[in-house]
């Protein structure tokens, strides 16, 4: 065997001796206990409070708005994805505790063109589609199939 082969298998073992090594020194001991998290961690994240809720605890109070979101292309998104976190909302309903957003923003988050989204996602852009107006001037903001 050429003495160079030998070196490149001695440095690839080191370094795979050493990967293995550190991996077990930095391990924590309950990885793995539930899958590929800390079970130590359950305790902690236990003791958070849920942000975020179903979609039917929305649809109990805005009966319209979940009929009107269930009939769109977006029916299995999530509300909180454009109005944050609810369960604060659900325990005190209040317009000043739920995210009211920019729509445009909202919009553009997803549907803003871009080489990296699959081309069958809708995309557009936002200056050669609308001219600079919101998309809620020509979309229902819940249903954006539908126009106004």
């Amino acid at each position: 065997m050429p003495p160079q082969v030998s070196r490149l298998i001695y440095i690839f073992a080191t370094i795979v001796l050493a990967f293995v090594a550190t991996r077990w020194w930095l391990q924590p001991d309950s990885f793995g206990q539930y899958g590929h998290y800390r079970g130590k961690a359950l305790p902690a994240a236990v003791a958070h409070d849920p942000s975020y809720v179903p979609k039917t605890s929305c649809a109990d109070c805005h009966e319209d708005e979940a009929a009107e979101h269930a009939a769109g292309p977006h029916r299995k998104v999530s509300c909180q994805i454009c109005h944050g976190p609810g369960a604060t909302h659900i325990e005190d309903p209040q317009t000043t505790n739920i995210r009211k957003p920019d729509v445009a923003a909202a919009c553009l988050r997803c549907h803003e063109q871009r080489a990296a989204r699959p081309a069958r996602f809708p995309q557009i852009v936002e200056a050669d589609h609308a001219g600079g107006k919101a998309c809620n001037s020509c979309h229902t903001v819940h249903n954006p199939s539908e126009t106004e």
